[in-house]
């Protein structure tokens, strides 16, 4: 992801459509913004929505999805 503050918990598949399910989590206690051209360079990726636990989305095709201090956020990669 090219920032070290932010960790990677876990990936899945989504259960709904086609594509992964990722569990982020900013570790060292300073806000952080991850842009979504990052995500989107991922093989196959064709957008990326920000969801919540369940999967359902809180942000359409974000430009960025901006941390807090020790937060976590769930990002949906849609596949081609």
């Amino acid at each position: 992801l090219g920032l070290p503050n932010l960790a990677l918990v876990s990936a899945r598949p989504a259960h709904y459509g086609t594509g992964v399910v990722l569990h982020l989590r900013e570790l060292e206690g300073r806000a952080t913004t991850l842009h979504a051209a990052t995500l989107l360079r991922a093989p196959g990726a064709a957008s990326v929505e920000e969801v919540n636990p369940l999967e359902e989305c809180v942000n359409a095709a974000p430009e960025s999805i901006s941390f807090a201090p020790f937060e976590p956020r769930f990002v949906r990669i849609l596949l081609k």
